[in-house]
């Protein structure tokens, strides 16, 4: 109960401060509304007694939600260039897809048809690294290095794309 009273007295003394913080580093205020919640629930997690100094201790929290938002934010907004030569790869693969449906039949048509359709589904940035990997005939490495991010973000990609690709197509019943 001290705990508690404790964590309400210091949010009381600081939630203005803490608003006010956050609308000069947030474009909304319902934004600035919901970080300093964020900030009192991250309080209520943690053990105040061991906390040397509560008032740096909240704008630290503060300011690390701050970089959490612009990272999620800029996360949101990535967009693929559209000049970049792996673009240019995946529609060559999408002409390669259509030369497929003429040479291989039946079947194999009903499958392209159906890769086709979801394909554009994905992510920009999914299609690339399909595209990279698949028709460019690129490594992991080669991939990471061309579009300056890591091995390990490349394989996730590779995963996530063909994993998503299985499941739209069985779901189309393909």
């Amino acid at each position: 109960m001290i705990r508690r009273s404790l964590i309400q007295q210091l949010f009381a003394d600081h939630a203005g401060a803490l608003q006010a913080f956050f609308r000069r580093r947030v474009r909304e205020r319902g934004d600035a509304d919901d970080l300093t919640q964020e900030v009192y629930l991250r309080l209520l997690r943690t053990q105040v007694s061991e906390i040397l100094n509560p008032e740096a201790y909240l704008f630290t929290v503060a300011n690390n939600l701050v970089k959490e938002q612009f990272v999620m934010r800029r996360r949101d907004q990535e967009r693929v260039d559209l000049t970049h030569p792996g673009i240019t790869e995946a529609l060559r693969m999408q002409s390669l897809l259509a030369d497929a449906d003429r040479i291989y039949g039946m079947e194999l048509e009903a499958q392209v048809r159906g890769l086709r359709a979801v394909l554009p589904q994905l992510p920009p940035r999914s299609q690339l690294v399909l595209a990279m990997a698949f028709d460019g005939n690129l490594s992991h490495q080669e991939i990471a290095d061309r579009l300056n991010i890591s091995k390990t973000m490349v394989r996730k990609l590779l995963v996530q794309a063909i994993a998503r690709c299985r499941k739209r197509m069985l779901q189309e019943d393909v």
